[in-house]
């Protein structure tokens, strides 16, 4: 009697594994689905947004956050945007994709402002770029100083 049991026993424990063993493939199959996905979306996003500048890409898409109702009862939750680059930004004055290193301290990119493209350059606002006015100006008073 112990002997229908004993395989009864073994034979569970079988088909329980390869139930486990089923659902843990599914998983996999599901995860390499999703990140497949998620590179194709990565691979599009990189297709459309650049910086202009120096080419760097987009490492993934910007996470926008959400808030509805307000107060102690509001709602807030995190949103995937694909049309937007985590790591570039739009120079204010181009419209171009930039990367933090070729963006300056007032939302434009460094190429709009060595080409004098904003409009109120007071010795230059910016702290790593010099626009071409300032530029030939320092460059006059070095001559007339030295």
């Amino acid at each position: 009697m112990s002997d229908w049991k004993e395989r009864f026993g073994r034979f569970s424990i079988e088909r329980n594994k390869r139930e486990a063993e089923k659902e843990r493939e599914k998983e996999r199959r599901k995860k390499e689905a999703e990140e497949r996905e998620y590179q194709r979306k990565l691979h599009e996003l990189q297709g459309k947004c650049k910086c202009y500048i120096c080419g760097h890409l987009p490492t993934g898409p910007r996470k926008v956050m959400h808030r509805e109702g307000s107060g102690p009862e509001a709602t807030t939750w995190w949103e995937t945007n694909w049309n937007l680059p985590k790591d570039l930004e739009q120079c204010v004055l181009c419209q171009k994709w930039v990367c933090e290193i070729c963006y300056s301290r007032n939302s434009c990119c460094q190429g709009c402002a060595t080409q004098r493209r904003w409009p109120d350059c007071v010795n230059c606002p910016f702290s790593d770029v010099t626009c071409q006015k300032c530029a030939e100006e320092m460059m006059r008073k070095a001559e007339f100083s030295g």
